[in-house]
Order: C-alpha cells, then sequence, then structure tokens
C-alpha cells in the first residue's frame, strides 16, 4: 500500500474515532429506545420535493421510495451498504505526503442523500419551534452580517451611555468533527425529535464508511 494511503486511512480513523464508547455513556445517561414513540410517516410530496432539490427529479422512483424511506422509520434500520461513500482525494500541491495537501470530495448515494434530506427538514422543523426569539447563532435566516450589526449597535450603545461592555468569542476548530455523536443524539431527544428518526441515524453514523481513493489506488475507513 502507497505510503500516502497508509497516512490517509490513519488520519481519517483517527478523526472519526469515537472518545467515548456507547457503552460507557450508556452508563451513564441510560435511555430507552425502545419507549413508545411514534413519528409521522414520509409522505410522498415530501419524496418529491428531496428529489427536485436534488436536481434528479427522477419521479418514476417516488412510489418505490415512499415504501423504502418509511420501511427504514418502521423498523429503525437502513439497506447494507445505504451510507457508504465514495471520496476522491484531488491533489492540490506541496508534499504529496502531506494530507492537507488534498481536497476530499465525497460521493454518496442519491437515494441515501434524499432520505437524509427528509431527515433533516423534518428535524429543522422541530429545532426550529423549540428555539427562541434571542438565538441568533445556527438559524438560517441570520448571517455574519445579522451578528456584526448587533455587535456594532451595542458598541455605539454602551458609548452613549458610558456603559461597560463585556464580549467573549469562540473560535471553534472542526467542531462538527469533535462532538460525540452520543451527545448529539441526546440534544435530539431533549429538544422532542421522535425516537425513531434518532434510532435511524444512529444506525447510519453505526454503519458509515468511505472508501478514499487517491488516483488508481484506494482505502476502505470505517466512519464512527
Amino acid at each position: 500500500m502507497p505510503v500516502i494511503l497508509l497516512i490517509v486511512k490513519q488520519f481519517y480513523e483517527d478523526l472519526y474515532r469515537k472518545v467515548t464508547s456507547s457503552t460507557d455513556a450508556s452508563a451513564s445517561h441510560p435511555e430507552n429506545e425502545e419507549e413508545d414513540d411514534s413519528v409521522p410517516p414520509i409522505l410522498t410530496a415530501e419524496v418529491c420535493h428531496a428529489l427536485h432539490t436534488s436536481k434528479t427529479g427522477a419521479d418514476s422512483l417516488v412510489a418505490i421510495l415512499f415504501r423504502l424511506f418509511n420501511l427504514c422509520l418502521h423498523q429503525r434500520s437502513i439497506p447494507a451498504g445505504f451510507a457508504e461513500a465514495r471520496t476522491i482525494l484531488l491533489y492540490k500541491k506541496g508534499d504529496a505526503e502531506d494530507i492537507k495537501n488534498y481536497r476530499p470530495i465525497s460521493l454518496l448515494s442519491t437515494i441515501y442523500k434524499t432520505f437524509t434530506h427528509i431527515l433533516t427538514e423534518g428535524i429543522r422543523a422541530t429545532l426550529d419551534a423549540a428555539k427562541t426569539d434571542e438565538q441568533a447563532g445556527c438559524q438560517r435566516t441570520f448571517s455574519t452580517i445579522d451578528h456584526i450589526h448587533v455587535v456594532n449597535k451595542l458598541i455605539q450603545k454602551v458609548m452613549e451611555y458610558r456603559l461597560p461592555l463585556y464580549m467573549a468569542l469562540v473560535n471553534y476548530k472542526k467542531a462538527f468533527d469533535l462532538v460525540e455523536n452520543y451527545y448529539v443524539w441526546r440534544a435530539l431527544k431533549h429538544q422532542q425529535v421522535p425516537m425513531p428518526i434518532i434510532s435511524v441515524l444512529k444506525k447510519i453514523y453505526n454503519k458509515a464508511k468511505s472508501t478514499f481513493c487517491i488516483s488508481d489506488t484506494s482505502v476502505e475507513v470505517d466512519i464512527q
């Protein structure tokens, strides 16, 4: 195996490795996944919208995907190979054995992307309903410009009225990669996201794999 593939395998295994085991997490924070928690079925309109959003537009697949997606929710599981990706690493420049000099492009199943798009829209609706008016972060209707405007207004007012102002700025590096999955599930449950959806997401993450390709060579990595 080429040296760069060994580097790729080690880098992404370290990146996606769980820090807290599911056993330890469950022991500290037990939860009952078998609790009676229903979820509205996925509608044909949602499947159509997701297909057109992804620019697939395969209307002939709507009936089949409608049955498949609702079966996944009902059984809280996913088909074999559903969450497997193929990641192409494109060399940019510099040292060919430095992983930072490669740009990853992940190719996923269109059916998988359609399904997760529907789940994401459902979760977003639940989370948006729970947000307060004071929350500006992680909202689709807010941008950096809004935050800059608020900060400028605060500075103007405290200077005008000669008041003290304390601000804390936090810069998170690779925040998405560093969050333990278990605590994401806990947060979703706390926000009243239906348990069948959370269970399906767990299955997706537990079975996720990616084959990393450089030129005509490749290596498989489990994404935990």
